[in-house]
C-alpha cells in the first residue's frame, strides 16, 4: 500500500484531471463516441468519410473528418463522460483544416449543444467556426421577449434566429493546413450571469485569451447560458442528455466546398492546467506549418515566418530568432500556463539569460506578429 501511494503521488497531475480522450491510436470512433454521423454521404471503402491516419509533425495517428461537396456534416459526437450541473470541463485538442483555394463560406468545427427533455427545441450555445482564415468562438444567447424576458425555449419570440442571438468571443487569425491548440472551458449553467450561470474560457497554443463579455467587461472567464435544465443528466438515454459536445465539420447546410478537419491529442480534463499542458507536452515541429520559404500571391511576395532557439537545450543564455517577425510580442511560459518572460520587440534577435525565472523543465515561446498571428517553439531548460 505504502509502494503504491509513492507511485500515485509522483504521477504528473495530467493522470489524475484527466476524465476523457479519444485517442485515434485506439479503436474507432464508437470507441470514445456515443454517436457519429456524416449526413447525405456515401461511405464505401474508396470513400470514407472518418478514418485515422498519421501525419507528419505530430505524435502518432489523427483523426481525419472529410464532408464532401453537398454533404451536411461530418461529426463525432456525444463523448462518453458525464457534465453536472456547476462542472467545467476542458476539452483540449489539436486541429487542423484544409480547404481549396476558392472557399470563402463558413463552417462550424465544435458545437456545445443543450436541449430541452420530453423532445423540447435544442440549441449550440457555444460554438466554434471558421471563416475567411479566422477560427471564430461563438456564443448564441437565449431569446429574449419584450414582454416575458428570458424564455426557456431557446428559439421562440421575436428576433430569436441564430444570427441575431449571436455574440462573437474572439476571432483567432489561422491558415489552412495549420495545427491550432485549443483548450475550451465550459461550465454547466442555465443562467446568464450569478451563482447559476456556466462560463466560457479560451486557450490557444498554450495561451490563455481575453474574450468579449456579453455581460460586460472583457474577461478571461465570462458568463453565460449554456443549460436548459439542471436536474436533466446522462442518466436516461444518450439521446436525452441536457448538454454535450460535437466535433466535426458542419455547414449549415449542404456545403458547396470540399472540407477535411484533422484532430490530434483530443481529451477532456477537469483541470484548465491539466488540459494546455496536455497538448503543450506534444507539440508539433512548428504549428504553423510551411510548405516554402517564399510564397508568391501575385506580386506580392511574402517571405516565411518561424522562430529559431539556439542553443536548445539551454545551459546558460540563449537567442531567439524571429524571422521575419515584425513588432513582435513574445511571450514564454512554463506547462502550466505561467508567464515568465513578456517583451515587444521590433529586433529580430532576443538575447536572454538563464536565471531565476527559468527553472529546469520545458517551456513554451509564443510570438505574435503584427497581424495578430501566433508561432510557437520549444524552449528546454537543463
Amino acid at each position: 500500500m505504502k509502494t503504491l501511494l509513492v507511485l500515485l503521488f509522483c504521477l504528473p497531475l495530467g493522470v489524475y484531471a484527466q476524465i476523457w480522450h479519444a485517442d485515434a491510436n485506439i479503436g474507432g470512433p464508437l470507441t470514445h463516441f456515443q454517436s457519429i454521423n456524416f449526413q447525405d454521404c456515401e461511405t464505401t471503402s474508396n470513400n470514407p468519410q472518418i478514418f485515422q491516419e498519421n501525419i507528419n509533425g505530430v505524435i502518432g495517428k489523427v483523426w481525419r473528418q472529410t464532408c464532401p461537396a453537398q454533404v451536411k456534416r461530418n461529426e463525432f459526437s456525444r463523448p462518453i463522460e458525464e457534465h453536472f450541473s456547476g462542472q467545467t470541463i476542458y476539452y483540449a485538442w489539436r486541429v487542423m483544416l484544409s480547404h481549396s483555394d476558392n472557399f470563402n463560406d463558413r463552417f462550424a468545427i465544435f458545437q456545445f449543444k443543450t436541449s430541452e427533455p420530453d423532445g423540447g427545441s435544442q440549441n449550440h450555445p457555444i460554438t466554434i467556426a471558421y471563416e475567411n482564415g479566422k477560427i471564430l468562438f461563438q456564443y448564441f444567447k437565449p431569446c429574449k421577449n419584450i414582454n416575458t424576458g428570458n424564455i426557456r425555449n431557446w428559439k421562440l419570440g421575436p428576433g430569436c434566429s441564430s444570427e441575431n442571438r449571436k455574440f462573437i468571443l474572439k476571432e483567432i487569425p489561422t491558415t489552412k493546413d495549420t495545427w491550432i491548440d485549443i483548450v475550451l472551458g465550459i461550465k454547466k449553467g442555465i443562467e446568464e450571469i450569478g451563482n447559476n450561470a456556466g462560463t466560457v474560457e479560451v486557450w490557444i497554443n498554450g495561451i490563455k485569451q481575453t474574450l468579449n463579455n456579453p455581460n460586460g467587461a472583457p474577461s478571461e472567464i465570462v458568463e453565460c447560458k449554456t443549460d436548459d435544465d439542471p436536474d436533466y443528466n446522462d442518466n436516461i438515454g444518450i439521446d436525452e442528455r441536457s448538454v454535450y459536445a460535437k466535433f466535426g465539420i458542419y455547414g449549415g447546410g449542404k456545403c458547396p466546398w470540399d472540407i477535411t478537419s484533422r484532430i490530434h491529442n483530443l481529451k477532456a480534463f477537469n483541470d484548465g492546467a491539466s488540459a494546455v499542458q496536455s497538448l503543450n507536452s506534444t507539440i508539433p515541429q512548428s504549428r504553423t506549418l510551411s510548405t516554402s520559404d517564399v510564397v508568391d500571391f501575385g506580386n506580392e511576395i511574402v517571405m516565411d515566418k518561424f522562430i529559431k532557439v539556439f542553443p536548445n537545450p539551454v545551459n546558460d543564455s540563449f537567442t531567439i530568432n524571429l524571422e521575419n517577425i515584425q513588432r513582435a510580442k513574445v511571450t514564454i511560459t512554463d506547462l502550466l500556463g505561467k508567464t515568465v518572460y513578456r517583451t515587444t520587440t521590433e529586433n529580430p534577435i532576443l538575447e536572454l539569460d538563464k536565471d531565476d525565472r527559468f527553472k529546469s523543465g520545458m517551456y513554451i515561446i509564443s510570438v505574435k506578429d503584427e497581424f495578430d498571428k501566433i508561432y510557437t517553439s520549444k524552449l528546454i531548460i537543463k
